[in-house]
């Protein structure tokens, strides 16, 4: 079978290759189109490994990585990569620190601290995740999809039965589905 000369495919990846952030780590790769579809994506050819739910920043946007490739596909690593289309603003938890005790009843006197907002970038739409071509399931009216990259503090923010802020409404957490590695996919319904 037809192996490729790594030093060659280092060169092209080099020349012709593109600079991307995956994960705050600089990283060149080829980026090639997809067929024109309702969602902004792209293909991205590496050397190096792209996980699903890596976040990919590319000219300035920032994308995750919907697929994965195991294994290299002609000495290269491929994935999909869409378009993150919202930024969900999550309140950070308040903290209370004592300053001080009532002089009448000795009773500690706190104050109160906003917590630092989070901010998740997500993939928001009204239809079911689907990779494939497949034609997506729609969701009710009153419900969103939305796609984040999966890690301890987006599953605990993001928990069942959270509310959050997005496109101008407030949604609360039914549902976290787990089974795509790299992805935290949630149902959302709208609280009216």
């Amino acid at each position: 079978m037809f192996t490729h000369n790594i030093d060659d495919l280092q060169y092209i990846f080099d020349s012709a290759g593109k600079s991307v952030i995956v994960n705050d780590t600089k990283m060149n790769v080829i980026v090639t189109n997809p067929a024109i579809s309702e969602y902004e994506e792209r293909y991205i050819h590496s050397l190096q490994k792209v996980s699903r739910g890596d976040i990919v920043t590319l000219e300035g946007e920032k994308y995750i990585s919907i697929t994965e490739s195991i294994t290299k596909r002609g000495s290269k690593y491929k994935t999909l990569i869409r378009h993150l289309n919202a930024t969900i603003k999550m309140k950070g938890e308040p903290t209370e620190i004592q300053i001080g005790e009532n002089p009448y009843t000795g009773e500690p006197i706190y104050e109160y601290i906003e917590g630092e907002d989070f901010y998740i970038a997500a993939i928001v739409d009204n239809k079911s995740f689907s990779v494939n071509f497949n034609q997506p399931i729609i969701l009710p009216n009153n419900q969103i999809e939305v796609i984040v990259q999966d890690n301890e503090i987006n599953r605990s923010l993001f928990a069942s039965g959270k509310d959050f802020s997005v496109i101008e409404k407030t949604w609360t957490v039914l549902n976290q589905d787990l089974s795509k590695s790299g992805l935290l996919i949630l149902t959302c319904d709208n609280k009216i």
